[in-house]
This record gives C-alpha cells, structure tokens and sequence, in this order.
C-alpha cells in the first residue's frame, strides 16, 4: 500500500515518488468534486452515498460508498486539507481541490444528523446496512431497510433496492423485498458453515497461488534478460515485461498482507455485522437468490462465491 507522510493518500490525489509531492487524481477528483457539489446544497452523507453508487461512481478500491466513508471526507479538518491546508492552518504543498468559500458552505449547510430514539435503536438492529458491502444484484445501488405493517398492525423489517425504493420501478428492475430475518439467518449459518475449512482452505490457496507467481516471475525475469541482450533495443517490450512483473510482486505482496481475520461471532448485533466484514468481499442481493462472494476459497475447488436460494 502506497503512504504519505506515514498514512494513506489522501481520495483525490496521488502520490509522485519522485518529487515527493501529491498530485491531483482526476478521476477521482472527480467524484470529489460531486461530494462537495451535493454537500454545499445541504444534503446528508447517506444520500450522497446512494447517489454516487447510483452513478456507478466506485471508491478508490472499487467499493460502494457508505455514509461513513462520506462523512470522514467531509469532516472539517479534511476539508480543510482539501482546500491546501494541515489541519494547524500551515499551507501544504499541494494542489487545493476545494476552496475556502465552499468549505464554510458544506460546513454552514451541514444537516442536523439526530433522530428520535426509536428510530436509532430499529436501525441498529439491520445487520446489512451500512455496511458498503451489500449492493442490489440488478442496478449495483445500495441495499436498505423498510419497514412495513402488517394488517394486523406488527411491523415487518426487509431490505429492498435504495435505489427503486427511492425512485420507482423505471430505476431498477427489481421485484422482491426479503425478510431481514431470513436473510441474515441465511448468511450466518452460511459463514458458520464455511469457516471450519476456511483457514486450511485458504493456506492451500496462497501455497498454490505463490508457486505460480515465482514460475510467472521466472518466466518474464529470463524474457527480460533476452531483451536486455538483443542487439536491438525493444524498450516498448522491455517496459511491458517490467510491468507484468511488477504486477505479479503486487499480487503476491497483497495476498500475503490481505489474508483475511476469519473472525466470526453471534455475541450482538455490532458484532454479528464485524464478521460480515470480515470475511465478506461482498453481498448480491436478488429476487431469488444471494451471491456471496468471500475473502478465501469455499470449496477445493478455490471458488471465492456461493449462490443461495431466497424463500420468497
């Protein structure tokens, strides 16, 4: 993982080994830019986030937004690095994304988060939301909690599409709600299922994964010699073997520095939904089914993702 400064780069920029500066990312500045374009017009975290997923607009690892991941990028004294400065009013060296003006509008128009009691404790008891892991399987947006009563007056919990919720039909064309009960039963038994193999599984997974990378390796080391010895010079080649083997280190760096917690508890909800976290990459959400997709191998066969059937 690239640092700066002993932390990670800041969203929006990336860093230039060379000059030991940080230079603007246009891409995702970007999507910055349409953060603080929402921002300055008063609108929460959460509505950001969803409008964001909705526009396929991904986080730098390729992730959904999440209110969390919003707030933390508008949170005052990273705003105030955005418009050039450290958060003790010294100048930085960087290019400023943001200006002063527009830093005391998204502060000024910032909205009141309270809500009443109850409505804090319902939305404690969802184990999928707000997670930025869980997306709907059909338009890739967030998945929410509804609620809704039954006609004998008890409430009913399920998650549905943020998006069709939000905007109708003609938004996506999902067609189910799922009972949040069975949904969440259905993924921890699948993960109390899973996790008994899982570290063996796993281990086997990199032995085999890091036997072909050092053939890989071998491979473009004794290619790049040959063209190092040409007559003739090929440096288009030369910088794409040098790539492929600088891709391949990566690879191997991140499988041995990702390797997943295994972490796994029924203690309480927050922590029922810190074991969804870690050991999940993701959650699809269908009408009638759920794809969930690991951080390690399910089966021998090394597959990362399971398909399971939702009761309609």
């Amino acid at each position: 993982m690239e640092t700066w400064q002993g932390g990670g780069i800041p969203f929006g920029y990336k860093y230039n080994h060379f000059l030991d500066v940080l230079e603007v990312n246009p891409d995702e500045n970007r999507v910055l830019q349409e953060i603080f374009s929402m921002a300055e017009k008063g609108l929460g975290t959460s509505y950001i986030a969803e409008a964001l997923n909705d526009k396929k607009l991904l986080s730098r690892k390729g992730g959904i937004w999440d209110h969390i991941r919003i707030g933390y990028i508008l949170f005052p004294t990273r705003l105030q690095f955005y418009s050039g400065f450290f958060s003790d009013g010294t100048k930085g060296n960087w290019e400023p994304l943001i200006s002063k003006v527009q830093v005391n509008s998204i502060l000024k128009n910032k909205p009141r988060q309270a809500k009443a009691p109850s409505q804090r404790k319902a939305k404690a008891s969802y184990l999928l939301t707000d997670l930025g892991i869980v997306r709907c399987g059909y338009c890739g947006g967030t998945i929410k909690s509804v609620i809704a009563n039954s006609t004998h007056g008890a409430k009913n919990y399920y998650y549905a599409c943020a998006l069709k919720h939000r905007s109708g039909s003609s938004a996506c064309p999902s067609s189910a709600l799922h009972r949040q009960d069975a949904v969440n039963k259905l993924i921890l038994f699948d993960l109390q299922e899973t996790l008994p193999r899982a570290k063996d599984l796993y281990s086997r997974y990199v032995d085999k994964t890091e036997e072909s990378i050092i053939l890989k390796l071998g491979t473009y080391s004794n290619k790049v010699t040959k063209v190092l010895k040409s007559k003739k010079l090929n440096v288009q080649e030369l910088t794409k073997l040098l790539q492929a083997q600088n891709d391949l280190t990566q690879k191997y760096i991140s499988l041995i520095d990702n390797k997943p917690s295994f972490f796994f508890s029924l203690k309480d909800m927050e922590v029922m939904k810190k074991s969804v976290l870690e050991n999940f990459q993701s959650i699809v959400i269908y009408s009638d089914r759920l794809e969930l997709n690991y951080k390690y191998p399910v089966n021998d066969k090394f597959d990362f993702s399971k398909s399971l059937k939702v009761d309609r």
